[in-house]
């Protein structure tokens, strides 16, 4: 027993001798070193306002700003390393201040370290700030960006790898950008502008390799800010993000009747092709957006689909099927893309206008029961073809079962003039083209009386003009005016249609 304990002992020992030797090791041998000093800090160097990023690895660039923290044109920046920062929080850096990209002189500081603090007896004082606006991720930075200085980089064009490249027609971007802090939203950032036809580019000497920080949204734009005094005065202070928004992929279908969210269903004649419009998609920078469309059938078979020219915006197929079909719909800006999955169940739609074998045809979408002989005698015989609005409403009000063909068993009050909510769902339509039920729809004149006044001229009253031949499918007349009749009525409690 005492052996076992005296072996415990002498192992206690040696683990605590062994951790008090790696407490005392550099702590530059630690890559999480650097990690206390990481972020974004502003303050003095001396009598010079700074404000910079000190990066993971310990590189560090202070650029020299105004009172408002802004960039000063060939003011300079200061240029640096951490060498070490020890558990007492105490620090070096080796720390250079170029202007012009010219070094004026260089100098070893010994700083302390606190949470929000990093100053030292050789006159730094700087605070740790919140800028950050992460936790950042490459695609963060995807898109296009513009710089906000007085020789402006335009369209710099960042993709999904990091990859800089754009230009306008002069001057040639390279380079790449590196996500080295997702925490402070730090980066790495490489950019050369190239002469692409001689003497041409105003920005030709521009080349740069160091930190960048992605700022928080200004007026829903990201911004980019870096020190780089090495860029003389074409490239200092922020990027603007210009295009960075992913569009967004929307569809509508053709007589879709959805409820909100992905699922959806659609009545189709068989035969008949389903339009689907990408029309809605939206790209909040206005950038031009191209669609590519697949999908499958309720067996899982690869759809056809006839797309249009041009950008592709709407596609038809034909469904042979009835079931589930999925469609994928897929929308891109030329830089980043989004993806819609959507399934759509088809169903065959019975016939819409079912005569009813009585007079009257039944809209099997609205339950109304229209007049079959649209152009009735008795109802519309006056001095000329028509009636005025008045006399409409009185003979319409007296239609009953026995005239105008009708053996509905219908009574005094029962048909109305229809208003121009009825007409809209037959009106635009022409459906009483397609297995005509109605008969004489529009033959002797194509003007009917709705029941609806018009609030802006006294004494006239809408009608609609089923003749197709105006977009404006209704219009105001005269009350006294000679216009057609066509009643409708709702179906009665427990009627039927066959």
């Amino acid at each position: 027993m005492s052996k076992k304990f005296e072996f415990v002992s002498l192992s206690v020992t040696l683990l605590t001798f062994l951790l008090l030797t790696l407490a005392g090791c550099d702590s530059s041998s630690d890559p999480k070193a650097y990690y206390q000093a990481t972020g974004s800090w502003s303050g003095t160097i001396g009598a010079d306002r700074v404000r910079g990023i000190i990066a993971p690895d310990g590189s560090a660039q202070l650029a020299i700003v105004d009172v408002n923290g802004e960039f000063i044109g060939d003011a300079g920046e200061y240029v640096g390393r951490i060498g070490s920062v020890n558990p007492d929080n105490i620090g070096s850096m080796s720390l250079t201040r170029l202007q012009g990209g010219v070094s004026s002189g260089g100098q070893n500081i010994t700083f302390k370290l606190s949470a929000d603090r990093l100053y030292s007896e050789q006159g730094i004082e700087l605070t740790r700030t919140a800028e950050s606006n992460g936790p950042a991720v490459l695609s963060d930075v995807v898109g296009r960006w513009s710089l906000s200085a007085a020789d402006n980089l335009t369209a710099v064009v960042v993709d999904e790898s990091g990859t800089l490249s754009g230009g306008n027609g002069q001057c040639q971007y390279s380079g790449s950008m590196q996500l080295i802090d997702p925490a402070w939203n730090i980066y790495r950032l490489a950019l050369t502008v190239a002469d692409i036809t001689y003497l041409s580019c105003p920005q030709r000497d521009v080349s740069y390799t160091g930190l960048a920080m992605k700022l928080g949204n200004d007026e829903t734009r990201p911004r980019l800010w870096f020190a780089a005094n090495s860029l003389a005065k074409t490239a200092q202070g922020e990027w603007s993000k210009t295009i960075n928004v992913a569009p967004v992929a929307q569809m509508a279908i053709l007589g879709d009747r959805t409820s909100p969210g992905l699922e959806s269903s659609v009545l189709v004649k068989e035969g008949a092709a389903v339009e689907l419009n990408a029309q809605g998609s939206s790209d909040v920078n206005n950038d031009p957006l191209t669609y590519s469309w697949s999908g499958t059938d309720p067996l899982g078979g690869t759809l056809t689909m006839t797309v249009a020219p041009g950008t592709g915006s709407t596609a038809t197929f034909i469904p042979v099927l009835t079931g589930v079909y999925t469609i994928n719909l897929t929308v891109s800006d030329g830089i980043a893309t989004a993806s819609l999955i959507r399934p759509l169940s088809v169903e065959w739609t019975p016939d819409r206008f079912v005569d009813c074998i009585n007079g009257t045809v039944l809209d099997t979408k609205t339950n109304l029961l229209w007049l079959q002989d649209a152009e009735c005698t008795i109802l519309n015989q006056g001095t000329i073809w028509g009636i005025s609005h008045a006399e409409a409403e009185t003979r319409v009000g007296t239609l009953t079962s026995g005239v105008c063909n009708l053996n509905d068993n219908s009574e005094q009050g029962n048909w109305h003039l229809p208003t121009l909510d009825d007409f809209s769902y037959i009106i635009p339509q022409s459906q009483w083209s397609e297995g005509n039920r109605f008969v004489h729809v529009g033959t002797t004149l194509p003007y009917y009386w709705t029941a609806d006044p018009d609030p802006e001229t006294e004494f006239n009253w809408f009608f609609v003009d089923v003749s197709g031949a105006s977009t404006e499918w209704f219009g105001s007349y005269f009350e006294n005016t000679a216009t057609a009749v066509w009643p409708v009525r709702a179906m009665r409690s427990g009627e039927t249609c066959p």
